[in-house]
């Protein structure tokens, strides 16, 4: 899925996205485990 830079840039300013957009931000910077602690 692409997204312009306006679209994440005001999604995060929302503070309002999916899991699904914060999964595949961790996976674009590498991130393959998450703690929920």
């Amino acid at each position: 899925m692409m997204e312009t830079y306006a679209g994440i840039a005001n999604k995060l300013s929302r503070g309002s996205f999916s899991f699904v957009f914060f999964l595949q931000c961790m996976q674009a910077i590498g991130r393959q485990n998450i703690n929920l602690e």
